[in-house]
């Protein structure tokens, strides 16, 4: 009798369940295999046994030779935004996870390349639904820093020539991550289904805890609300100034 992954599987495959980006997954078993994870890829039976069995024939040979915990640290790199931001949060649980895996989890970086200009532009545009030119002036095409959600550019506001800062959210970042996600939870409930010791672990507990987490913060009215907060709360307060949401 198959089991109950086994049937979701087969309903992934005929197409009674699609994720909201097939490949990605593809994406995902190819990068847990080429950093060692191969047998975890088939205990999963996460692909066809032929496409499983060409991934380890391409899987990088140094990787055996590094330490686990060095090993799942650079398959999160490669997985990209989302899964770092992951990373980032379980680093923060030593009560769950052994402190050399929470040492190398705390080296995880938002270093990504920027955004191009004419991707930025075209962001704020839209938002405004106007030229930049018509509320800002100076803007600078170089960001003052990037991460893996937003990255920031100084410019002035025409009207009185303040100097502002403008974060600008990546595009088609929430769509990225709800197919991130959707395939996290998927990975999550084969996990508790093939392991049963990782239910010790609750992995779809960890995946709901950081769903909920990381929708609010790519909702910039969140960030847009704490600053009012923080501005009111310190308003009376010598030597403390945030700065003036626009």
């Amino acid at each position: 009798m198959p089991t109950p992954l086994r049937r979701f599987l087969d309903n992934v495959r005929t197409g009674q369940i699609v994720f909201r980006d097939a490949g990605r997954l593809r994406q995902i078993v190819t990068v847990l295999v080429r950093h060692g994870f191969g047998a975890l890829v088939q205990a999963l039976q996460l692909h066809d046994r032929w496409y499983t069995n060409l991934l380890l024939e391409m899987r990088n040979g140094d990787a055996a030779h590094l330490p686990l915990e060095r090993r799942i640290l650079h398959a999160i790199q490669d997985l990209g935004p989302t899964f770092i931001k992951l990373g980032q949060m379980l680093s923060t649980r030593p009560d769950l996870f052994p402190q050399s895996l929470i040492d190398e989890l705390q080296t995880l970086q938002d270093a990504v390349p920027p955004l191009p200009e004419a991707d930025v532009r075209r962001v704020v545009q839209e938002e405004l639904g106007c030229a930049i030119e018509e509320h800002f002036t100076d803007f600078e095409a170089t960001p003052l820093a990037t991460a893996s959600i937003a990255q920031v550019h100084a410019a002035r506001l025409r009207e009185d020539g303040t100097a502002v800062v403008i974060k600008v959210q990546r595009p088609a970042l929430r769509e990225q991550i709800e197919a991130d996600l959707e395939i996290m939870g998927f990975l999550a409930r084969a996990l508790e289904t093939n392991f049963p010791e990782a239910r010790l672990f609750s992995p779809s507990g960890m995946v709901a805890e950081f769903e909920k987490a990381i929708l609010q913060e790519i909702d910039f009215t969140n960030e847009l609300e704490n600053l009012e907060r923080f501005r009111r709360n310190f308003a009376d307060t010598p030597g403390v100034h945030f700065p003036t949401p626009y």
